[in-house]
């Protein structure tokens, strides 16, 4: 803060902060707020269950997405009981050495990759294929072949301490757009009748 005096003004004194002052202090606060407030929310269960179901549909969605443009099957292998899934890519994707490359050995339909465990407060809750399905807490699938379609699967996802908190994330059965969304979503399984 600086003191000033202004000609004319018949020798009054005023104190105030300039606009350079204001705007650099503003400035700094935006920066604090950027670094503090994704540490802040890292602790919040809205926040970690939220993320990790958007990052989840993220990926589904580049998996069909790649199925589509490339015309090859993609997938995600999913462990409820490990806590964790991995993406699964078409074999001619895969990195081979020399030794490989020479061999005539047949590759398998799909290559898996690394396993993405989930945090210690997010678990899968388990997988269904709609509302006539049970919860199944055991491995599965999601297969996307070459055009993008898959089997309708919803993966519900809950918080270890507060089990009220479970989000969803629907893969729907032919295209569109996968969804992930607050509380337990039930689609009912089509059925011959339904068409």
């Amino acid at each position: 803060m600086e003191e000033w005096r202004q000609v004319g003004d018949g020798g009054r004194r005023r104190a105030g902060f300039t606009l350079l002052e204001l705007m650099v202090v503003i400035a700094i606060l935006g920066l604090l707020t950027q670094a503090i407030v994704p540490a802040f929310l890292g602790d919040i269960p809205e926040a970690q269950i939220a993320a990790e179901a958007r990052k989840l549909a993220a990926r589904l969605d580049y998996l069909r997405s790649e199925s589509r443009l490339r015309g090859r099957s993609y997938g995600l292998e999913l462990d409820p009981e490990r806590n964790r899934y991995r993406i699964l890519v078409p074999p001619e994707l895969r990195l081979l050495d020399e030794n490989e490359a020479s061999s005539s050995v047949e590759l398998p339909k799909v290559i898996p990759l690394g396993w993405y465990e989930l945090p210690e407060s997010v678990k899968i809750a388990g997988i269904s294929i709609g509302s006539n399905d049970p919860l199944r807490h055991k491995p599965g699938r999601i297969r996307f072949d070459p055009r993008g379609r898959s089997l309708q699967k919803v993966i519900y996802l809950e918080h270890r301490t507060n089990e009220d908190l479970k989000w969803s994330v629907f893969v729907p059965p032919l295209t569109g757009r996968i969804e992930a969304r607050e509380g337990v979503l039930e689609y009912r399984t089509a059925t011959d009748f339904d068409f």
